[in-house]
């Protein structure tokens, strides 16, 4: 669900859009291949992003190597990918902590439609802020994280479903 939130709000801006921005998403514990889940396409297409088409895919060194910026959902997909690859050091940061708030954004996978919808509104709350901090990292333009009212409470991971 992230992936596809972060992708359709790239492609949106029209900033961030010219500059080629490509988001991936890979699992730190995922299987390869794998479809998103039946409520998480639901959801977002009730959103208008369809993730039908994604396909999971671990984490690997060579989408280390790749990426300029990976952002996960928990603290520990954090702490596991730093200790896992040590070249993400730098360029690995939670969610949350990019755009200036703090928590974990748990993966729902096996629950119900309510907490996928809990984390599909979380989600979206942080893609404001993280292309507020994408596009000055890129332009430096100021902006703001957007804010939120609720705690977070528990990816992909735009780098997972």
């Amino acid at each position: 669900m992230a992936e596809g939130l972060l992708r359709a709000a790239i492609l949106g801006d029209p900033r961030l859009s010219a500059r080629g921005i490509e988001v991936r998403s890979a699992g730190v514990h995922g299987w390869e291949g794998a479809p998103a889940s039946e409520l998480a396409a639901a959801l977002m297409r009730e959103r208008g992003v369809e993730i039908s088409g994604h396909r999971s895919q671990p984490l690997s060194e060579a989408l280390v190597e790749w990426a300029d910026l990976i952002l996960t959902m928990t603290a520990a997909q954090t702490a596991w990918i730093r200790h896992a690859f040590p070249g993400a050091d730098g360029k690995v940061e939670r969610m949350s902590e990019y755009c200036g708030w703090a928590g974990d954004v748990e993966d729902p996978y096996g629950e119900d439609r309510a907490e996928y919808a809990q984390c599909a509104d979380t989600l979206a709350g942080l893609v404001p802020g993280i292309l507020a901090r994408l596009a000055r990292s890129i332009h430096g333009e100021a902006g703001e994280c957007s804010g939120r009212n609720e705690p977070m409470t528990n990816s992909t991971n735009p780098n997972g479903d």
